[in-house]
């Protein structure tokens, strides 16, 4: 049998046989947050595009948009609300967070 990753392409040229895990990973440990950190060549046009235009984005001037212009405060609430159900601690040092930084 064959498979396909995200990109749709067939995994063809892999042998899969029973009890094979086929796996991609992604280097969490890394002290940088940054996922355009790590630029990769790729044949990709489309990947190749789409990655310029992230660095130029990155890199331009233009004005910093306030988080809370694109996270609402009813998205806040509603993510505390879900929160709560969860039993996750400290919520009122996030929510003083929030209002105040």
């Amino acid at each position: 049998p064959t498979s396909s990753c995200a990109s749709g392409k067939s995994l063809n040229t892999y042998q899969m046989q029973a009890n094979t895990v086929l796996a991609a990973t992604w280097n969490v440990a890394a002290i940088n947050n940054n996922p355009f950190e790590y630029w990769v060549t790729y044949t990709d046009d489309e990947y190749n595009e789409f990655m310029i235009d992230v660095e130029k984005f990155l890199t331009s001037e233009n004005e910093d948009v306030p988080v809370n212009h694109i996270f609402t405060e009813a998205m806040f609430l509603e993510l505390i609300g879900e929160m709560e159900t969860k039993d996750i601690p400290n919520l009122d040092k996030l929510t003083k967070l929030w209002l105040e930084d």
